[in-house]
């Protein structure tokens, strides 16, 4: 699988410029990116905070899965989905 050039904090980022106002295509034109990935971007990370990645990024490193792993499914209740 192809590296992004975003990490997933510097996504969030981007994602909550777009939730402050900022037009949704000038970001896109802005950082490079396309009109998919952003959205793609979106409904994975959409409404998670930076601290909240940082846990993603720990529950991939012990290999849970989000059914098993309690904090995954924290994170899965932050964002608005069923656990």
């Amino acid at each position: 699988m192809r590296q992004s050039k975003f990490t997933e904090t510097q996504i969030v980022s981007i994602l909550k410029e777009a939730d402050a106002g900022r037009p949704v295509n000038e970001s896109w034109q802005t950082y490079g990116i396309s009109s998919a990935t952003y959205y793609k971007w979106n409904a994975k990370y959409g409404g998670l905070e930076a601290s909240d990645v940082k846990r993603l990024k720990v529950a991939r490193f012990q290999g849970s899965t989000t059914d098993t792993h309690p904090e995954m499914r924290m994170v899965g209740k932050l964002k608005g989905e069923q656990a």
